[in-house]
């Protein structure tokens, strides 16, 4: 076992790690690099068994030295030109004790070892048969630092690109702040300076860790580098050229004037030169480090809650209906035309437009704005004295609603790490389809405790939590050189187009074939206009990807079939066996709870698996269920029921989050709330459809209801096999394919 060694004299990379190589030769030339020790794999391995002589070396280490440090992963072999393990391994800051010493180099090594890293390998052509070594540094504490390539790695110009941010420079490659943009020449003349939006910094705790804290206001616009700054950065750029030779990728930190070298590596993945300006942040599928940036538990929570809210209103007030008719006098056709069916429209027209407010001016506001317009139509709801106010206050919340989960999407996507999305995205699959399902007993139980208002009250405390719990979080959309312009053009003539295409069910004759003329008509304009506009409310040309088309089309058709179900069971219970809407509901709770417990486990199963397998086991899940209920075989007892609709919900859960969470993968994060609504709007619409066919089996089946169960069954039965073939089109390893 080789003793910890100083990090100057740690040149041996088939010892110690490139990292610690490439910072002792740095060392050595007299490079501002912080110093520390280096350790060997050999010595990595013997802390990751508890070797007392081992762990004593380190406690050794940690009761002469009086500052905190950060403990970097340094493996051999890790980074060349045409391979960076810049994400794959872990890195902890602010490391205080021995303790937490011997923790940080334990999680280090087990990161080495994780699928995601040993899957780039194989993908590198690289041995997988890890070694990892650890630097110890003198932990930097930031005014500011960032990040400096020397040659463009978007577009491949010979340019030097810097970004930067206040503090700790993870808070930059994690993508939780728009950085500052910086490009000059290899002299030093300064090409462009754009000023990001950085509102959080990261911050040392007492205990070890960082914490995030708001950035004081003024500094939140303003350029954090200085023009001595850049002239300083650009001749530590010229002597790491010098030292190493090619391209260089360099982490960088200054603490008031005094510039430290914190990390260099080869550039990878240079693009070809272009003209075109980089608009987005460099590197934004590199995850935050374990205890930096990335967003607490609560942020999460209360996303979730958030994007909740539309389901379980689009369903919870179907049974206040009655109550509110007599309050009001109102018919109940109606009452099902302004509250229920307005309601879900203008949801289905605006998800497009609500997720390109998030990418035009940040999920921040898209998320806060969604919250307050719900809650004024919640309140304006409850005390609503005629039916135009009641009607307005639904679809107030409607307008909320629409911001909301596109939002909560987008920014699941944008601050998750790649190998963790399909989970947090089965979560949310979870939660959307309770959501939908608990609407109406809760409706009903509120209705008859507390009167119909209470089904707009409740609304309160969940849109208050969801505000606490995502209170002063930062949800920006990435850097862009244009200025934000909402296409009204594009929101008209794509709600034209929408509106005309679910009016041709409701016609006939000639007004339904000048409907479906209409809508036609509309959708070809909005294709022009849209890959002509600079920035599109829904661009066409995302549907040209392979990964995020077939996601779409997993999660619209499984919608499709999914709410096929849930209006198809209750008519099929109370025609065959007598059974009123209170049975009806409690059985499609099965298929709710198949969903809801398996939701989770379907994307922890992706994230590991791979997407592709995970959506092909829920679709054949599925298509069993429907193949069984079309042959009548579980109808004669209501309960026989109930293990197929399990399974139906399983084979949803096991699909729904991974479809998504590849789908929005497959898209630049610049453009993640523009995608999240497209995935929201396709899947009202596959509601919409789903409820649109169950209207025309019915009136084509009234003297064979048996045949209109099994038709259903069948049409549904198609649309899990169609899921499966779609699952073709996403990745075969995790949620990104990476």
């Amino acid at each position: 076992m080789i003793s910890p060694t100083p990090l100057k004299e740690a040149t041996e990379e088939r010892l110690y790690g490139g990292k610690a190589a490439q910072l002792a030769i740095a060392l050595q030339a007299g490079l501002p690099a912080p110093d520390g020790l280096a350790l060997s794999a050999e010595f990595v391995e013997a802390v990751y068994r508890r070797d007392p002589l081992a762990l004593n070396l380190i406690e050794d280490y940690f009761e002469q030295i009086n500052w905190p440090v950060a403990v970097r992963s340094s493996g051999i072999g890790e980074d060349g030109a045409d391979s960076s393990f810049a994400g794959q391994h872990d890195t902890l800051l602010n490391v205080i004790d021995a303790d937490q010493a011997i923790a940080a180099i334990c999680q280090v090594r087990e990161s080495a070892h994780s699928d995601a890293a040993l899957k780039y390998r194989e993908r590198m052509g690289l041995p997988t048969d890890v070694e990892i070594g650890v630097v110890i540094q003198r932990l930097v504490n930031p005014d500011c630092s960032g990040v400096l390539f020397t040659r463009n790695p978007i577009t491949g110009a010979d340019e030097r690109v810097l970004e930067a941010a206040w503090g700790f420079g993870e808070i930059v490659v994690s993508g939780l702040v728009t950085p500052d943009h910086y490009r000059f020449e290899s002299d030093g003349t300064l090409v462009e300076a754009t000023a990001g939006y950085k509102d959080i910094l990261l911050t040392m705790r007492p205990d070890g860790g960082l914490d995030e804290h708001p950035v004081e206001p003024d500094k939140i616009e303003r350029l954090c580098v200085s023009d001595e700054q850049l002239k300083a950065l650009n001749d530590l750029a010229k002597r790491c050229e010098k030292l190493y030779g090619g391209e260089q990728d360099i982490e960088w930190a200054f603490a008031g004037d005094e510039l430290y070298l914190l990390q260099r590596r080869a550039v990878t993945a240079i693009g070809t030169a272009s003209t075109e300006k980089p608009t987005k942040t460099i590197s934004p599928e590199r995850p935050a480090a374990p205890n930096s940036a990335h967003p607490p538990r609560r942020f999460f929570i209360g996303l979730l809650l958030a994007a909740g809210l539309a389901p379980l209103n689009s369903t919870m007030i179907a049974v206040a209906l009655p109550a509110i008719g007599i309050h009001f006098g109102a018919a109940p056709a109606d009452l099902t035309q302004w509250l229920v069916t307005s309601y879900l429209m203008l949801c289905l027209v605006m998800q497009s437009p609500g997720g390109k407010i998030g990418d035009l001016w940040g999920r921040s506001l898209a998320l806060q704005l969604g919250l307050l317009f719900f809650f004024l139509g919640s309140v304006a709801g409850a005390f609503a004295f005629s039916m135009p106010i009641l009607i307005g206050a639904r679809l107030l919340m409607a307008l909320g609603g629409a911001l909301l989960l596109p939002a909560a999407m987008a920014a699941m996507r944008n601050v998750v790490a790649a190998d963790q999305r399909g989970r947090i995205f089965g979560m949310l699959g979870a939660i959307l389809g309770l959501s939908a399902a608990i609407g109406p007993p809760l409706g009903g139980w509120l209705t008859q405790q507390f009167g119909w208002s209470s089904v707009f009250w409740i609304n309160a405390p969940v849109i208050i939590a969801a505000a606490l719990l995502t209170r002063g979080l930062t949800l920006k959309t990435e850097a862009t050189q244009l200025k934000p312009k909402l296409d009204l053009l594009g929101i008209g003539l794509l709600a034209s187009t929408l509106l005309s295409a679910v009016s041709v069910v409701h016609l006939d004759g000639t007004t339904q074939l000048a409907a479906a003329i209409a809508s036609l008509a509309f959708l070809w304009l909005f294709v022009r206009l849209e890959l002509r506009t600079e920035q599109p409310v829904l661009d066409p040309r995302m549907f040209k990807r392979l990964q995020f088309s077939a996601g779409l089309g997993v999660g619209s058709v499984q919608n499709f079939c999914m709410y096929g179900m849930l209006f198809q069971v209750p008519y099929m219970l109370q025609n065959l066996h007598g059974l009123g809407p209170t049975v009806a509901g409690q059985m499609l709770l099965a298929m709710t709870a198949g969903m809801v417990i398996c939701s989770p486990i379907g994307g922890r199963f992706a994230d590991r698996f791979g997407a592709r397998l995970s959506v092909l086991l829920g679709s054949s899940l599925g298509l069993v269920a429907m193949a069984t209920l079309s042959m009548g075989q579980p109808w004669d007892q209501p309960t026989a029921l109930v293990p197929w609709l399990i399974m139906l919900g399983a084979g949803l859960g096991f699909s729904t989050g991974p479809s998504q969470a590849a789908a929005l993968s497959a898209v630049d994060p610049r453009h993640s709330g523009m995608a999240s609504g497209a995935l929201s709007m396709f899947r009202y619409v596959a509601s919409v459809s789903a409820i649109t066919l169950l209207g025309v089996l019915l009136a084509l089946a009234e003297q064979n209801p048996i045949a209109l169960y099994q038709s259903g069954f069948w049409i549904y039965g198609a649309g899990f096999l169609i899921t499966g073939l779609l699952a073709f089109g996403l990745p075969k390893h995790g949620v990104t394919g990476h």
